[in-house]
């Protein structure tokens, strides 16, 4: 391989492994849920607070005073207050997967006075085809200092979008940057530099969004929006950095790499409900123009020689 060469290819591996290695970072902290076709309401009892996470499978209480939470069978499951505490011989608590091994008693499962767990409860029964709004309610009984309540609420159903809309759009964007571009090789070069730009801005507007949605531990993954903001930082630098037909098959292959990473994302474009920071409507925007945007940026890099 030629220096030439070698300064053209080096750039643009460097940048797919960079995609690569911060991709799991910058995911959602346990699950890929982005989309789903339902929302949850919540309503709560004096004394706890409650929120539903993670794509409306886990439930957090916190309280200033003493609760439990009851099970199945009315039997109590937790006691959240100066602890977290779980009853073992609860089937329900077992059934949450709280308890890995049956017993008697009582163990302490954290600290404080606020626990977040995956609770089955949350789970929607099957829904009617074509039938949206309240379509079933949900209910998990507790004890606040004594007194009998409920946290509850509804699920609700939200019709699909339009997906062929959405996907019609962004590859009506990605075939007319490619025709413009076959009629002069001249521009290819700006036009790779400038989808690589905008398709970056979309993508990290969009992951950043998704990550800024309650995780399933309610805290935000400072981790993983740490090591977006240094992929982004550190995909640009190298085109910035990079010089002449180096710049420009850079930008390419991180547009590549940016339309196959927002890929991870489709879920938007077939669920009503998406799990994100931003209206559902900009977030497939978005993903929509990080996906035309990156192709346009390769189908211009391509379009230069030497």
């Amino acid at each position: 391989m030629s220096g030439r060469s070698r300064c053209v290819v080096v750039p643009v591996v460097a940048a797919f492994a960079a995609l690569v290695a911060a991709a799991p970072a910058w995911a959602h902290p346990r699950a890929a849920t982005v989309a789903i076709d339902y929302r949850v309401t919540v309503r709560s009892v004096p004394g706890v607070d409650a929120t539903v996470l993670d794509g409306d499978r886990s439930l957090r209480l916190r309280t200033n005073g003493h609760l439990t939470v009851l099970g199945d069978l009315r039997e109590p499951m937790l006691r959240i207050g100066d602890g977290v505490f779980v009853n073992l011989s609860s089937p329900t608590a077992q059934a949450d997967r709280l308890v890995k091994q049956p017993s008697h008693g009582w163990k302490r499962l954290a600290s404080g006075s606020s626990f977040t767990w995956h609770e089955h409860r949350l789970s929607p029964p099957p829904f009617e085809s074509g039938r949206y709004g309240v379509v079933a309610r949900w209910s998990v009984p507790v004890v606040v200092d004594g007194r009998h309540g409920a946290v509850g609420g509804a699920f609700v159903r939200v019709a699909r979008p339009h997906w062929w809309l959405w996907l019609g759009a962004a590859l009506l964007v990605a075939v007319a940057g490619g025709a413009w571009l076959s009629r002069g090789r001249a521009r290819g070069g700006a036009v790779a530099i400038a989808a690589f730009a905008l398709a970056a801005a979309a993508a990290i507007a969009c992951q950043v969004a998704l990550l800024l949605r309650d995780s399933p531990s309610g805290r935000l993954s400072w981790f993983g929006l740490a090591a977006g903001i240094a992929l982004a930082i550190g995909a640009i630098a190298l085109v910035v950095l990079g010089r002449g037909i180096t710049r420009i098959y850079t930008a390419g292959g991180i547009g590549a790499g940016i339309a196959a990473w927002a890929l991870s994302w489709f879920g938007v474009f077939f669920h009503g409900a998406v799990i994100a920071a931003l209206p559902g409507a900009l977030v497939r925007a978005l993903c929509a123009t990080a996906v035309a945007c990156g192709l346009v940026a390769v189908a211009g890099s391509l379009t230069v020689h030497e």
